[in-house]
C-alpha cells in the first residue's frame, strides 16, 4: 500500500513539475532575453540588419533625386550610416523606457538632436541653390524647405523603426508588455520557486531510493525539453518564420532575425535540459542494475 501511495505521489508530482519546468524555462527567457534591449540589437548586428536598413535608406532618396532635384549625399551626409545605427538603438530603448514605465510614449526623443544635422544639410543646400539662381527667399521657399525637412525626417525615423514598435505600441502590446515587467520577477521567483519545491517532493519520496528521483525528475524534464526541441527543429528545417509577408527587406530581416534567434536559444537550452534528462535517466538505470546484482 505504501509503494502505491508513493508512485502516486511520484506520479502526480512529476505531471506537476512538468508545467512547473515548461513556466521556469519562459520566465528565465522572458527575464534575461526578451525584456533586455540589447538583445535585439545582438539580433540585428547578427542579421546584418543595421545595414540592410541603411541601404534601404539610402535608396528611398536615391529614388527621389531625379523628381526633387536634391541629391541624396544632402541626406546621407547627414545621416550618415553610424549616425542612422544610434538612432535605431535609440528607438529600442525608448521602447523599452516606455515598457519599464521611464517614458510615456515609445516616440524616440533621442533622434531629434540627431535629426538637427540632417535639418542643416537641407538649408545649406537650398541656400547655395537659391543664391545660384539669385532667388529671393520669401514664404514659398521657407515653406518648401519646412516641406523636405519633414518629408526626409518622417523617412529616417520610420526607417529607423526596424521592428515596428510605433505599430506594436499602437496595437496595445507596448501596454502589455508594461505590465508584465511590473510582475517578471515574481513570476521568476514563483516558477523557479514551485520548480525547486516539486523537485525538493520527489527527493524525499525517494529517500530511501535515490535513484528513483533521477528517474521522475528525466521523466518531467525530458518530456519539456524534447518537446521543445522536436518544436525548434521544426520550425528551422521548415524555414517556417521564411512565410512571413514583409514587403520591406530591412524589417523582414529583423523580425525573423528575431523569430529564429529565440527558436535557437530554445533549441540550445533544451538540448541541455535533454542531455542532463538522458543523463538522469542513465544513473537510475544503472542504480537499478546494482541494486539487481547485490540482490
Amino acid at each position: 500500500m505504501y509503494k502505491l501511495r508513493n508512485y502516486l505521489l511520484c506520479a502526480f508530482t512529476a505531471i506537476l513539475l512538468f508545467f512547473a519546468a515548461f513556466a521556469a524555462e519562459g520566465a528565465f527567457v522572458m527575464k534575461k532575453y526578451a525584456l533586455v534591449p540589447d538583445t535585439y540589437k545582438y539580433i540585428l548586428k547578427l542579421n546584418g540588419s543595421y545595414e540592410k536598413a541603411y541601404n534601404e535608406l539610402c535608396r528611398q532618396f536615391e529614388s527621389e533625386e531625379n523628381a526633387t532635384g536634391i541629391p541624396a549625399s544632402v541626406y546621407t551626409d547627414a545621416v550618415t550610416e553610424d549616425v542612422f545605427k544610434s538612432m535605431i538603438d535609440s528607438q529600442i530603448d525608448s521602447a523599452f523606457d516606455c515598457i519599464y514605465g521611464n517614458a510615456p510614449t515609445v516616440e524616440n526623443t533621442s533622434s531629434e538632436e540627431q535629426l538637427k544635422v540632417l535639418k542643416t544639410s537641407i538649408e545649406k543646400f537650398f541656400d547655395e541653390y537659391a543664391k545660384s539662381i539669385n532667388y529671393q527667399k520669401d514664404e514659398a521657399y521657407f515653406q518648401k524647405l519646412d516641406s523636405v525637412y519633414a518629408s526626409a525626417s518622417e523617412k529616417v525615423t520610420d526607417t529607423a523603426d526596424v521592428y515596428q514598435l510605433n505599430k506594436i505600441a499602437k496595437a496595445g502590446f507596448i501596454n502589455t508588455a508594461s505590465k508584465l515587467v511590473r510582475y517578471s520577477d515574481k513570476i521568476f521567483n514563483v516558477a523557479f520557486g514551485i520548480t525547486g519545491f516539486l523537485l525538493l517532493v520527489l527527493i524525499i519520496a525517494n529517500i530511501k531510493g535515490i535513484s528513483g528521483f533521477f528517474y521522475w525528475m528525466s521523466i518531467s524534464f525530458g518530456s519539456v525539453s524534447a518537446l521543445m526541441v522536436a518544436g525548434s527543429i521544426v520550425l528551422k528545417h521548415s524555414h517556417y518564420f521564411n512565410r512571413f509577408a514583409i514587403k520591406a527587406q530591412h524589417i523582414y530581416s529583423s523580425i525573423t532575425g528575431a523569430c529564429y534567434y529565440y527558436t535557437d536559444l530554445l533549441l540550445m537550452i533544451n538540448a541541455a535540459v535533454l542531455a542532463v534528462s538522458v543523463i538522469s535517466m542513465i544513473i537510475f538505470w544503472v542504480a537499478g542494475r546494482k541494486k539487481v546484482s547485490v540482490q
